[in-house]
């Protein structure tokens, strides 16, 4: 990859990542976590267990690993652009328990 076409790359991850805060509808459905995952595994397989969600990023697969039906979610984000638990912000409606890393 050129260096130009790098740096547009992440100025648009930059753009699209403060611009799109929300996702409503399909974008933060089972159905979209079937379609993503769904040729590599099961859904169904995901209830009760421990799962890792890394680049955990505004938390989106964290709320759709819960609906799945994991038991507990390990976040892992490396970047200060994680947004999933910044004070202020609200937690995913999740019921068991996320452990976050960063």
């Amino acid at each position: 990859m050129s260096d130009k076409l790098q740096e547009r790359t992440i100025a648009d991850f930059g753009e699209q990542w403060t611009k799109y805060t929300e996702n409503r509808g399909y974008y933060a459905s089972v159905e979209l976590l079937k379609d993503v995952f769904g040729p590599l595994l099961d859904i169904k397989s995901l209830a009760g267990r421990r799962v890792a969600e890394i680049g955990a990023g505004t938390g989106r697969f964290i709320r759709l690993l819960s609906q799945a039906g994991a038991s507990s979610v390990l976040a892992v984000n490396t970047t200060a652009r994680i947004t999933a638990f910044r004070p202020g912000a609200s937690p995913p409606p999740v019921s068991m328990p996320i452990r976050f890393n960063r």
